[in-house]
């Protein structure tokens, strides 16, 4: 799992940067013609050496998906508005994608044949692939990059490190619900299995509530504060309450507020960012989100335990999370302030590839 998160972290920064020169289509088809190469290890009779190369080709593609998902949303978008839609949509889809896909493996996957499930995966890339081939990649000239920047390097420092703490608080309460559902709660793997489902559904619902069409972007960002503040009190309360009723509300805290941050951030990250350097920042931030998923993970393991030094990690997480929240309602009354004629439609020439 480790060597996934690895080749993530040192892949997405550089496919990011690709996507400025190659254009974030074919860096889109790249991976995931990359992942089915991946994937096909998987029907092959496992080792260890096998597993650790597919892991390791897994990340190091998957780091291009999503900045050229991303990229390529943000260049087609005719406005403000409908990029900070887009990248909803964006992140919706990979919700609905982690709804579905390790249910799906569980079910097709016996004792240690991986087989079914790689040839169900490599099914899916076979599609998205296809899909890919339709869509044109934009010329030089279409890539029109107007004055959205609304920030300095400092403040893009702030987003990208914003991003890795929800990712890692995200971490530290799957980690804790698998934990609490199991020793606290008594509940099997089929039970943990439909919580993370009804976290996707809370996550979705959420999504939908703040980034409908249409939606202002600073107005959904007034929701980021409350959100950081949703997630560290639904951790306090999966660590404090060993009930069912506790788990429940945790789970419906922290869905509801990642549901909030993740596109929310990665929008104003993007923005912040700018034309020129926003493939590169795209990358960086999968990169520095996977690596607070992986601390989370780790922390997570440590936090949910009845130790000082559970407990210390705890009370760490959860005042970070607090500064999040004062941090991003201090943000809000600047974005509010600069937010101006950068919201206004685009100028995208009219051609076939628009």
């Amino acid at each position: 799992m480790a060597v996934y998160s690895l080749a993530v972290i040192v892949s997405a920064p550089l496919w990011g940067w690709l996507c400025s020169g190659m254009g974030a289509v074919r860096v889109l088809r790249v991976g995931l013609i990359g992942q089915i190469g991946a994937l096909a290890f998987y029907t092959l009779p496992p080792t260890l050496a096998s597993l650790i190369t597919a892991r390791a080709l897994q990340g190091l593609f998957a780091g291009a998906v999503l900045p050229a998902l991303l990229a390529q949303a943000s260049q087609v978008a005719l406005d403000e508005a409908d990029r900070s839609q887009r990248f909803a949509d964006v992140v919706r889809g990979g919700l609905l994608g982690g709804l579905f896909g390790p249910g799906l493996g569980g079910v097709l996957a016996s004792d240690s044949q991986l087989q079914l499930p790689a040839l169900a995966g490599l099914a899916a890339l076979a599609v998205a692939t296809a899909v890919a081939w339709r869509i044109p990649s934009l010329p030089a000239t279409a890539q029109v990059v107007v004055p959205r920047a609304v920030g300095h390097r400092g403040e893009l420092l702030v987003w990208l490190a914003l991003g890795a703490l929800a990712a890692a608080a995200m971490s530290v309460y799957e980690v804790g619900l698998t934990t609490r559902g199991r020793l606290a709660l008594g509940l099997t793997a089929r039970d943990i299995g439909l919580m993370f489902s009804g976290c996707g559904v809370v996550m979705l619902l959420a999504q939908m509530m703040v980034f409908h069409r249409g939606h202002d972007p600073v107005r959904a960002f007034g929701w980021v504060a409350p959100a950081f503040a949703a997630t560290a009190a639904g951790l306090a309360i999966l660590a404090a309450v060993d009930r069912a009723w506790g788990t429940t509300a945790g789970i419906v805290l922290v869905a509801a507020g990642a549901g909030v941050l993740q596109p929310a951030l990665t929008y104003w990250t993007s923005r912040t960012a700018g034309g020129g350097a926003e493939g590169m920042t795209l990358g960086l931030r999968t990169a520095v989100t996977t690596a607070g998923q992986a601390l989370g993970s780790l922390a997570g393991g440590y936090a949910f335990t009845a130790t000082a030094t559970g407990r210390a990690l705890l009370a760490i997480g959860l005042v970070l999370l607090g500064l999040a929240s004062i941090t991003t309602h201090r943000l809000r009354r600047r974005l509010v302030s600069v937010h101006d004629a950068s919201i206004a439609p685009r100028s995208v020439p009219r051609n076939r590839h628009t």
